[in-house]
């Protein structure tokens, strides 16, 4: 089916390729479409492979709620107030900027706007979105495979395969993991940015490797990856014209760090702000796990086709001006897979080639931080994917329209077969099936109403989640709740734990005491959300009682309820002021702490002094401290640096202990421990007596 490079005939093939595509998405989602605004899709192999000990679907749609949470959050700013996408809080509240301590998804965020501006339904926008990061990677990818091979069969194929890559169709739960879907136009352009030489090719080439920071870490370190073998090639077949080309190409790269910094940034700063976003041990794959009978096999149909394409380039080659991208596509894909692996062993030995992500982490800040680095190998599909549309160009050129169309629907029906027919999947990827299922996910209506009639200010919920444990499944019901009405929340289901959310943690634990609600109130909580079965009987009984105290009453009243919540509105009459002089010592009970290492962690009291509400000045980070450690003489016996978050917030005459990390004196021993500001390090805000022991 050799069409024109322009005109009727292909628009209408690109048209019906894009109504194929829609379609086959369709066919993806099905679990959800009896009820698209209360089911959410999840793979069943998890059900199969789920036991008592590892809940593998559970964790799933905690994860999945999560995730609908952050990309409704997202869409709501984008929607109304896109200035504050990145300074708007989302979870973790009152921590600032707390995308950074997971994944920003501006990108899934950006494909929900529309979605969620015409439905303002999260659930039913999730599935949307869902939709379209299967849509728009067979769109891209036949755009890429037309722009090389002008054959519409054979753009078709490759556009199906990208978009029916396995791990794509298989974890809805985390869409900005496989965000690849800008990637191919990406490509597209920077070919053109270097053949063609057009100011406008290099802005949408920046444009759409923007797409990709704008996602996620896992795209952007494969496309990375791409745009550098790729790009290296492009710039020695277009050598002599290679000055020429510059100021284009510093253009484009100047959009795309100017984005890479906007976006990421942030990360950088909140690490070497609070310490956090490193020290964690990253999961890869070994090179056999891509191997036949394997879940991550790429599939025979792709593999195959890919493989005739190579073995045609080594025939001959099919230039578009002047570049056919073939085994530059190759070396792509291979250096993907390598990079998502421990290594490539080296035959007959036992050593292996290290990973060059692994490599690179000693020196790319953050990248310790990234838990499944196994996700840049699903980007080799991309080059497997665009091979094998050449290799259905060489089964289908110079033959009839009948047996193009034919081919290409036989490849379609391949594909599918080996993803939901269990004697084809069995065998090759060792799962029956890559069939979704869905799950009910929508909070009770009542819930929703509840919470869109009440809610102002930032949601606290009671008793306060944390992500540890049993804990972290009303976790994920809070976030997937507060979907309904994206607002900031102290709920925080993210990677790491800050010292924010202890604070927070230990107030919202004395609640209703109208210090507490004084300094929740203080931080910006209008909306207290108590789930009455998550607290016991008693618990439950003895707020009710602390409420009959008229000062807590009128500092935590009562606006409404349902089924599962009582709802309060959290205020209070006392000023506030952000100053640490209110702050002072508090009287506390000797404590003896173990010693892990050179540091120990302990509960440091502080209290409040004046007459008004202390809440910590903005920005909200943590303070340069003097530490000093004194003998029971009085002598000195150590004094310190470190950086520890002060008391958020207290109440007049109120008292907060604080945990901290603090270093520890050289010897064991009882100390008096002083914590004083790096800027007047001789006004002391908190003393306690310490017996530090050895383990």
């Amino acid at each position: 089916m050799k069409l024109p490079g322009s005109g009727r005939s292909a628009t209408w093939c690109a048209l019906l390729a894009a109504i194929a595509y829609g379609l086959v998405a369709l066919f993806v989602l099905r679990a959800v479409l009896p009820s698209p605004g209360r089911l959410l899709p999840y793979p069943e192999l998890l059900d199969w492979n789920s036991t008592p000990k590892a809940d593998l679907t559970r964790l799933d749609h905690r994860d999945q709620s999560m995730v609908v949470s952050v990309v409704i959050r997202n869409a709501a700013l984008l929607t109304s107030e896109p200035w504050n996408l990145l300074d708007g809080f989302g979870q973790c509240y009152p921590m600032p900027r707390s995308y950074t301590l997971g994944e920003h998804m501006f990108g899934t965020g950006l494909l929900a706007a529309l979605p969620y501006a015409l439905t303002g339904d999260p659930i039913l926008t999730y599935n949307l979105t869902l939709w379209l990061t299967l849509w728009i990677p067979g769109l891209t990818m036949y755009a890429l495979s037309w722009a090389f091979t002008r054959n519409a069969a054979a753009a078709f194929v490759a556009g199906l395969l990208f978009e029916l890559v396995p791990s794509r169709i298989v974890d809805p739960s985390h869409p900005y993991v496989h965000g690849d879907l800008w990637a191919p136009l990406m490509l597209l352009f920077l070919h053109r940015l270097f053949t063609v030489g057009r100011l406008s090719d290099a802005v949408l080439f920046a444009l759409f490797l923007s797409l990709e920071v704008m996602e996620s870490l896992y795209p952007l370190l494969a496309c990375a990856f791409l745009v550098l073998i790729y790009g290296t090639h492009l710039a020695w077949r277009s050598r002599t014209r290679l000055v020429a080309l510059l100021p284009k190409i510093a253009v484009a790269s100047a959009l795309v760090l100017a984005t890479a910094w906007v976006v990421l940034g942030p990360y950088l700063e909140t690490r070497a702000t609070w310490g956090l976003l490193e020290g964690r041990s990253s999961t890869m794959l070994q090179f056999r796990d891509y191997r036949w009978g394997s879940i991550y096999f790429p599939g025979a149909l792709v593999l195959g086709l890919a493989a005739l394409g190579i073995v045609d380039r080594l025939r001959r080659a099919r230039p578009l001006r002047g570049d056919d991208p073939r085994l530059a596509m190759l070396l792509c894909g291979f250096v993907l897979v390598w990079a998502s692996t421990r290594g490539i062993p080296i035959p007959f030995t036992d050593v292996l080639v290290p990973s060059p992500i692994v490599a690179l982490k000693p020196y790319v800040p953050g990248l310790s931080a990234v838990r499944a680095l196994t996700a840049v190998g699903i980007v080799s599909n991309l080059a497997w994917a665009f091979l094998a549309g050449y290799g259905m160009l060489v089964l289908i050129e110079r033959r009839g329209r009948a047996l193009a169309i034919g081919s290409a629907a036989v490849a379609t029906a391949l594909a599918l077969l080996s993803l939901y027919f269990p004697p084809f999947a069995g065998p090759m990827y060792a799962t029956p099936s890559f069939r979704l299922a869905a799950w009910q996910a929508s909070p009770d209506a009542r819930d929703v109403a509840l919470l869109r009639r009440v809610a102002e200010g930032a949601v606290l919920d009671v008793p306060f989640p944390e992500m540890e444990g049993r804990n972290s499944i009303s976790l994920a019901q809070h976030l997937l709740l507060n979907a309904y009405d994206p607002r900031a929340t102290a709920a925080c289901y993210n990677s790491f734990v800050t010292p924010a959310l202890r604070q927070v943690k230990r107030l919202a634990e004395q609640l209703p005491d109208r210090r507490a609600s004084d300094a929740l109130a203080a931080l910006g909580f209008g909306t207290v959300m108590v789930e009455k079965d998550r607290l016991l009987p008693a618990a439950l009984q003895g707020l009710l009682d602390g409420l009959r105290d008229l000062d807590n009453w009128e500092r935590m009243r009562p606006v409404g309820r349902s089924a599962r919540f009582f709802a309060y509105r959290l205020s209070t009459p006392t000023p506030v002021r952000t100053d640490f002089s209110l702050l002072a010592p508090a009287p506390a009970e000797p404590l003896r702490v173990e010693r892990r290492g050179a540091r120990v962690t302990l509960d440091v009291p502080f209290a409040n002094r004046g007459a008004e509400i202390f809440r910590h000045p903005d920005p909200l980070v943590p303070s340069e401290l003097v530490v000093r450690w004194r003998h029971a003489d009085g002598r000195l016996a150590q004094e310190i640096r470190a950086r520890e978050l002060l008391p958020l917030a207290i109440a007049p005459g109120a008292e907060l202990e604080v945990p901290m990390d603090l270093p520890t004196p050289e010897q064991a021993g009882t100390y008096e421990l002083a914590i004083a500001r790096a800027e007047e390090p001789e006004v002391v805000l908190a003393t306690r007596t310490v017996e530090v022991v050895d383990p």
